[in-house]
């Protein structure tokens, strides 16, 4: 019998004291319970969309250090994205709708940008700034060109951008009482320059209006702006008692929920743009809830190093293309060959282990068939496998034991496998120099 069918259970009906428990009528459990209960292990469904169709496809985030995070993995895999944290880096809506309003030209830079700290530092406030042009002479026409040198930076990788993506922090703004402007840097003002408020789900949504409003004016309307990905950081954000008047986990709770209404409102408000939601929030919340402890800072906040790879993979399972997905899969089962064998096989490959073979010419095989499409991050995992054979063929004392088949075939994998980076080397997808 499963264990959601509908279940005789006994019934109380004539128990009395000291008596044993009699059935007259079978009572059927209500299918209410077998209805309601998730019976199967979360994994979250969404719409396919090839939204990554190459790894040549230009990826502009915006959002916060989940973003970042987010940013330079697929970075580090070798997707082209364009990740600035002077600019790309904000928590709330607000401070990203002024940055963009002012990168595309619709807003001019200007003094109002500008707060000059106790200790006399130039600070951009509404961007996550270093320290390096807000100091000494001259310091605010620095801070002010090189706000319009990022600007330039970012409007040129929008010109190739076929995807945005932005991911919200917060709903509580922080503010400076000298403008009410919102503000990404504080931490070199006094306490008593700064205040935060809660913004509701209107002033959420306007913001969200500014922000594709100005990318509208970039691209040249709403219709010509990339497919947008919209997303809740799943990281808390934990202001203290003397920002808020509850609980911080309430608080964040709250501003979630504010974010989380927002982006779905903002979505069915504009049937006529391309926006997707994808739940990185729900993702880490529900199927991670028993994994995700929010302890790698052991601040109760942020998220743990293996949790941005798995939100990843869900990503790209459900929004890039067949041929990305391969090589997403294909870097990383040969990652994994090559550090096995690196760690067991010191003194090269077997190649009378048939097993370890087999896998070695799969993985060159499933490289070879994915052709042009081959990125760097792929071609340098080629190499990789390349340097092991070559390392095996180097050793005098593993040849001196090699059968001479065994030694002719591990040479045609040599050659299958400098074969491929030299086609690689042609296309520009790698540098063998």
């Amino acid at each position: 019998m499963s264990l959601f069918e509908d279940v005789p259970i006994r019934t109380n009906a004539n128990v009395a004291v000291d008596e044993d428990v009699t059935t007259e009528e079978p009572i059927v459990e209500p299918r209410f319970f077998a209805e309601s209960i998730y019976p199967r292990p979360i994994d979250i469904q969404l719409p396919r969309r090839p939204l990554v169709p190459s790894f040549d496809t230009g990826i502009v985030p915006f959002g916060t250090c989940f973003a970042q995070g987010i940013a330079e993995d697929m970075g580090e895999l070798g997707l082209r994205v364009h990740w600035r944290t002077e600019i790309c880096h904000h928590f709330s809506p607000a401070t990203l709708a002024d940055a963009l309003e002012r990168a595309v030209g619709l807003v001019a830079h200007d003094q109002s940008d500008l707060i000059t700290t106790p200790s006399g530092m130039i600070s951009p406030y509404g961007y996550k700034f270093g320290h390096e042009y807000g100091q000494g002479s001259g310091a605010r026409d620095r801070v002010i060109a090189r706000l319009a040198e990022i600007g330039a930076e970012l409007t040129e990788a929008l010109r190739d951008a076929r995807l945005i993506m932005l991911t919200l922090g917060t709903a509580r703004v922080v503010r400076l009482k000298l403008n009410r402007r919102a503000a990404v840097q504080i931490k070199m003002l006094p306490r008593d320059w700064w205040y935060t408020e809660m913004m509701d789900v209107d002033e959420t949504i306007h913001c969200l209006n500014r922000i594709h409003g100005a990318l509208a004016h970039y691209y040249g309307g709403p219709a010509a702006v990339p497919p947008m990905v919209v997303t809740v950081s799943p990281q808390r954000y934990l202001f203290t008692s003397d920002d808020i008047s509850t609980d911080p986990f309430v608080d964040n709770s709250l501003n979630k929920s504010i974010l989380r209404l927002a982006v779905d409102r903002f979505i069915a408000g504009n049937p006529d743009r391309d926006l997707v939601y994808f739940p990185s929030y729900e993702i880490v919340l529900d199927e991670l809830r028993l994994f995700e402890p929010m302890q790698s800072l052991g601040d109760h906040a942020h998220i743990g190093n293996h949790t941005r790879p798995y939100v990843l993979r869900k990503f790209f399972r459900n929004f890039a293309a067949p041929a990305v997905v391969e090589q997403l899969n294909l870097i990383a089962d040969i990652e994994k060959f090559a550090d096995e064998m690196s760690a067991t096989m010191p003194l090269g490959l077997p190649p009378t282990e048939p097993r370890i073979i087999a896998r070695l010419v799969d993985l060159l095989d499933r490289a070879e068939a994915l052709g042009a499409e081959r990125g760097a991050k792929l071609s340098g995992m080629i190499a990789r496998l390349t340097g092991l054979i070559a390392g095996t063929l180097d050793s005098d004392k593993r040849l001196d034991l090699m059968p001479t088949d065994d030694l002719s075939y591990l040479i045609s994998l040599l050659q299958h496998a400098k074969s491929l980076l030299e086609e690689d080397q042609d296309a520009g997808r790698v540098d063998l120099s």
